[in-house]
């Protein structure tokens, strides 16, 4: 996608208005001329995400009526409790449905969810593994340590968002764009239409400056990645469940 926007990039000229954008128009543009075509490739990246979201919701209205409607209905029956748990699986989804336009408002969407995947998951994990490995852990025990690695991840998290790392983006430039028009024109497919085969020569020598990422002590202790979040803070919070119940 650089490659193809590098010269007419979606951003400044307005065509989108934020970078979770790019994939649907890189869609269109590339494969936009075939009948059909573009609106396969978003309906399969839909169905996968439905797919994915359609499992979660079912887990939840199982997990509602394992939990609080049988221990509180006793007598309850089979019919009622699976009319019950549909109406819990519509109501999330309806939930899911309202988060959807409220997070078209919040900017970069997939920041905020790997950031609350990574708090979520690190101390539920550190849950279940205590249990897994010490099954005599007492419950104040593993509810301290749940505490404690949530408000810590919850706290590392903020830290991170109101600290971010230092971005270092390769250059973008409009002068492939159609004159009067916002219309983008793959640059490399018209330049080596137009190159001489002699001249290549002069492309690949490296004459030009490296595009360098940037100073590693620009970095502070906040400076985590979005794409790593799930991972090391996730690890940060699981160890502090550990080591809050020891």
């Amino acid at each position: 996608m650089y490659a193809f926007y590098a010269h007419c990039d979606p951003l400044t000229t307005e065509r989108i208005t934020k970078q979770d954008q790019l994939i649907p128009l890189f869609i269109v543009d590339l494969v936009g001329n075939v009948p059909g075509m573009s609106g396969l490739l978003v309906s399969c990246a839909f169905s996968a995400s439905l797919s994915s979201v359609s499992s979660g919701m079912n887990a939840l209205a199982a997990i509602a009526a394992e939990d609080f409607i049988k221990p509180n209905f006793k007598d309850i029956d089979d019919k009622k409790l699976t009319i019950i748990t549909k109406f819990f699986s519509a109501g999330c989804g309806l939930f899911g449905i309202v988060l959807a336009f409220i997070a078209s408002v919040m900017g970069d969407i997939l920041n905020s969810t790997l950031l609350l995947m990574g708090i979520v998951s690190g101390p539920v994990l550190g849950v279940f593994t205590l249990g897994v490995f010490f099954p005599w852990s007492t419950s104040k025990g593993v509810l301290t340590g749940l505490f404690v690695g949530s408000i810590c991840g919850i706290g590392y998290a903020v830290g991170i968002q109101r600290n971010p790392s230092p971005t270092f983006e390769p250059p973008l430039f409009i002068d492939g764009c159609s004159v009067g028009d916002v219309t983008t024109i793959n640059p490399y497919t018209s330049y080596m239409n137009e190159l001489n085969m002699t001249s290549m020569e002069h492309i690949v020598q490296p004459t030009d400056a490296p595009f360098i990422a940037g100073e590693v002590s620009g970095y502070n202790f906040y400076s985590l990645s979005y794409l790593t979040s799930v991972l090391w803070l996730g690890l940060f919070a699981w160890s502090l469940v550990w080591r809050s119940v020891s």
